[in-house]
């Protein structure tokens, strides 16, 4: 592991690219998390550009995350914001990051890929997917029927309810919440193919007529222990 950060960190080329990203955008007011800090030369570089408060978490650790989510501002000059959590490393699939994020309401991105970290339990009052399987021989970017299927997920997810058939972290709750937004994104893998995808999703779900229903295989992830 040693090895593998001393190599990023010799890469002068990204870590010149990320240390002007942050000098960019944080300000003397930003407050920043650095999930998977590794290293710790980002949460250097946000403490060089000047931030209020830096909190670099190595994996998950409850009490750290829960001191981030409280500073987080809940709107600016009364316009109201809204946050999402994108997590990087496997110690978040357990029940005690899903009972920090939902204790202050805040959603976690659903990453369909099986590079990162995948689960799709809702943790606020919106949802957050990106999508990650376009594929270049598709002119579509995905197939017809993946795509149903994304848009019968996404008008669940809409109603209030979840889909049974994504990997999670803990059982579907038995009672449906309140309608809620959906934001999707096509991102990653055959980027030339991804504004045709969501184009494609977007005209199956202007249809409002239900898809033919068919039953749908929970798929668990096992809990494990947060790594300190």
């Amino acid at each position: 592991m040693l090895e593998v950060h001393r190599g990023l960190l010799l890469d002068e080329i990204r870590t010149n690219a990320y240390r002007e990203a942050i000098r960019r955008l944080v300000t003397p007011a930003s407050v920043v998390l650095d999930l998977g800090t590794g290293s710790g030369i980002l949460s250097f570089f946000a403490c060089e550009a000047g931030a209020r408060r830096v909190f670099a978490v190595e994996a998950t650790h409850s009490a750290d995350l829960a001191a981030f989510l409280e500073q987080l501002p809940r709107s600016i000059d009364d316009y109201p914001l809204r946050h999402v959590l994108e997590v990087r490393h496997e110690s978040f699939k357990c029940a005690e990051f899903l009972e920090t994020a939902r204790k202050f309401g805040v959603p976690t991105v659903f990453t369909d890929s099986d590079e990162y970290p995948s689960f799709a339990d809702v943790t606020g009052d919106f949802v957050y997917a990106r999508l990650m399987r376009s594929q270049s021989s598709i002119d579509s970017g995905y197939a017809a029927g993946d795509l149903d299927t994304w848009a019968e997920r996404a008008r669940l997810w809409a109603d209030g309810g979840e889909p049974a058939d994504l990997p999670r972290i803990a059982p579907v709750a038995a009672k449906k919440a309140k309608p809620r937004d959906v934001y999707i994104y096509f991102i990653s893998a055959a980027k030339e193919r991804n504004p045709a995808a969501a184009m494609a999703l977007q005209a199956r779900l202007r249809d409002s007529r239900p898809l033919k229903s068919r039953p749908l295989k929970s798929r668990l992830l096992k809990s494990r222990p947060l790594k300190k």
